[in-house]
């Protein structure tokens, strides 16, 4: 075990000897002796027999003694160790052969490809020459479609700077024109506001005037008679009567003359511009030509280019089949074909193409819609030459008749407002009839007052007689029999004389409060219904006023009306020449503009005004139903005095007193119906003005009917 133990240090490579070799060899099978292991090692003779004879000695000392097996043992390890050696040197050697093999089939490979990549070169460079031919002619191409383009736009750029300059000159021209009319018309517009302002400044000093007349009668009713004031005031309203009809006149010959002079501005007008028309149709005319020579002479140009474009590409060719032959290209197209790529470049190239397609549609549609535009602008003169030729047919007719019909149509409207004023002054009339309500309540508000004390003390005296018994005979029909007994008769005469002593004095507070407050309420009436008279009056005003303009209205419509059936559907004729149509379209909106807002302005102030005014009637016809609320035990009591036959001294009778309460109440449901009246006309008048301002006014929902009573 100890010899067995020592094994490694023997074979280690210190020792010395045969077994220097590496131990990782792998050992060799135990059958095949020295001899086997000789030839492997690749020992010299003298080596193979010095094994030989170290084999014999241990063989022959293996059999005299134990050392000898030892011997044995440590030769037979040593001869493991060697196998182990051999083998892992035949693995070596045999991993080296494989690596061999391996790279001398990758150098097969590899000259494999680098004889592919060589023939692929040679194919290159074959089908090179090729490949910049067809190069070449694709930039030919290129450039030979960029010059055209180029050609084109320039073209284009022309023809856009030429129209653009014709189409500034007509835009000049037709603006003049039209800022002639503009101002043609606006001083139209301020004569006709210039007029409407006159017309209201009369008419609000016709309103002063009847204001004042008012103030005049309402003073001299209280110290006249009512006879003598009605027929004052029926002369002054024949004056205004007549003033009105003064001043309608004047203004009707008025708007005549003006209509006169807007006539002969027209046709002025007119006649300049039938001048300027025909100037204007003959240089279009010269100019059409003009373009149509010039567009004829493009297209021979074009077709001249077309012709030297392919003589030139024919040419470029040419030489560069010839350049293409020379060393140095080849250089720099293998460059190219190293640096660059081709499928991305002919997909440029393609996209080039593509958007040189576009463009050129592009080019040819704008050229058919300048086609389109020149043919339409030949149609518009077309048109304009017949108009013109037919409107100097018609000549001087069309303005004897235009002139006739517009004073039938003035005539007409002064009729209309004759017309109107006289239901105007009829309302006028009877509302200043009833201007005398005022006065009656207040002598009824009067005469309620110095009654109303003595009626009270009247009811407590009557149920104090009524509650005392009686004793022989019932009281008389007449209520106020005394036959009945002294005691009955004493305590009638000290009513009496209590009701008078209540009657002749008013020094208890509770009655004076309560009467001061019933002349408070009735005062506050008066005030209400003075102003109430005011507001109605203003309405009557302003319903004028909307009638006026209303008649305004219409007879401008029937006078645009009038000029577009006389004009045609191009052209309007006054004295036989052409006004644009655009122009007199543009007039009358302008014209339909300022009337919409003049009506709507007004409509807005008078629904404002009649807002207030409904307001207003219905807060005094709330004072009214509190006072007459207050009234009713008045008037049973009144009636119940006039059943009994009770009189006062220096009062008057219950029956007179009820009859003037009912009369009252007569004249306040008279002057609701006045009110409803005025409320109707106003809501008929702003639905009548809907159709003509183009406004639509919402409806009130205080506009049209007043507060229950």
């Amino acid at each position: 075990m100890a010899q067995s133990a020592q094994s490694p240090d023997i074979l280690s490579p210190r020792r010395g000897g045969p077994s220097g070799i590496s131990p990782s060899v792998s050992a060799v099978a135990p059958g095949s002796g020295t001899s086997a292991l000789v030839p492997s090692l690749g020992l010299g003779p003298a080596n193979t027999g010095r094994l030989r004879d170290n084999g014999s000695l241990t063989a022959r000392k293996s059999t005299v003694s134990a050392p000898q097996t030892a011997r044995a043992n440590y030769e037979s390890a040593l001869l493991s160790a060697v196998r182990r050696q051999i083998e892992s040197f035949e693995e070596k050697v045999g991993g080296q052969i494989s690596t061999l093999r391996c790279q001398q089939q990758r150098d097969r490979l590899r000259e494999a490809a680098f004889s592919r990549l060589e023939e692929k070169m040679s194919s290159l460079e074959g089908h090179q020459p090729k490949l910049d031919q067809r190069l070449a002619e694709l930039t030919g191409n290129f450039k030979g479609l960029s010059d055209e383009m180029q050609a084109q736009i320039r073209r284009v750029d022309l023809m856009d700077d030429r129209l653009w300059e014709w189409r500034h000159h007509l835009e000049e021209e037709f603006r003049k024109k039209y800022t002639d009319f503009e101002q043609s018309i606006h001083k139209v517009c301020s004569g006709v506001r210039v007029m409407a302002s006159a017309n209201e400044e009369g008419q609000k000093r016709l309103f002063q005037r009847v204001q004042t007349l008012e103030m005049e009668v309402r003073e001299r009713l209280a110290c006249m008679d009512e006879s003598k004031a009605v027929e004052g005031l029926h002369e002054r309203l024949e004056m205004l009567e007549g003033r009105c009809q003064s001043l309608e006149e004047q203004a009707a010959l008025e708007a005549a003359h003006a209509s006169m002079i807007n006539h002969c501005e027209r046709a002025a007008r007119d006649e300049v511009e039938e001048s300027a028309n025909a100037a204007l149709l003959g240089m279009l005319e010269r100019r059409v030509s003009d373009l149509a020579e010039r567009l004829e002479q493009v297209h021979q140009d074009a077709r001249e280019t077309h012709g030297k474009v392919a003589v030139q590409e024919e040419h470029h060719r040419t030489m560069r089949t010839l350049l293409d032959a020379g060393e140095e290209r080849h250089r720099v197209l293998l460059d190219k074909v190293d640096r660059g790529d081709l499928a991305g470049k002919f997909e440029q190239l393609q996209q080039a193409a593509h958007e040189d397609h576009r463009l050129r549609t592009e080019h040819h549609e704008r050229l058919e819609l300048l086609a389109r535009r020149l043919d339409y602008q030949e149609q518009a003169q077309e048109e304009l030459h017949s108009s013109h030729l037919r409107v100097s047919r018609e000549g001087s007719t069309t303005a004897a008749t235009s002139i006739t019909k517009t004073i039938e149509e003035w005539q007409a409207r002064v009729e209309q407002a004759e017309a109107h004023l006289a239901v105007l002054q009829q309302e006028l009339h009877t509302m200043q009839e009833e201007a005398d309500l005022g006065p009656r309540v207040s002598q009824l508000v009067a005469s309620l007052k110095e009654v109303m004390p003595k009626l009270v003390e009247h009811d407590h005296a009557i149920q104090a007689l009524q509650e005392r018994p009686q004793e022989s005979n019932p009281p008389s029909a007449s209520g106020v029999d005394v036959a009945a007994g002294a005691g009955a008769g004493a305590d009638a005469a000290r009513a009496a004389d209590k009701m008078q002593d209540m009657s002749e004095s008013k020094s208890e507070p509770g009655l004076q409060d309560a009467v001061k407050g019933l002349q408070e309420r009735l005062s506050a009436i008066d005030s209400d219904a003075l102003e109430v008279r005011g507001r109605l009056a203003e309405h009557a005003a302003l319903l004028l006023e909307h009638r006026g303009l209303q008649a305004h209205m219409e007879d401008l419509h029937q006078e645009v009306k009038g000029l577009s059936a006389r004009g045609g559907q191009d052209a309007v004729s006054t004295v036989g020449e052409p006004v644009s149509k655009l122009a007199m379209e543009e007039a009358l909106g302008v014209l339909r503009r300022e009337m919409s807002e003049t009506l709507g302005e007004s409509q807005r102030s008078a629904q404002a005004q009649l807002q207030e005014f409904v307001q207003l009637a219905a807060s005094s016809q709330e004072a009214a139903k509190t006072v007459l609320a207050e009234l009713l035990p008045l008037k049973s009591a009144l009636e119940d005095s006039t059943k009994r036959e009770v009189t006062w001294p220096g009062l008057p009778n219950g029956a007179e007193l009820h009859e003037e309460l009912l009369r009252c109440t007569r004249t306040s449901a008279e002057g609701r119906e006045l009110a409803a009246g005025v409320l109707g006309e106003f809501a008929a008048l702003r639905r009548g003005l809907r159709p003509v301002a183009g406004a639509s006014v919402e409806n009130s929902p205080d506009a049209g009917t007043l507060p229950p009573t």
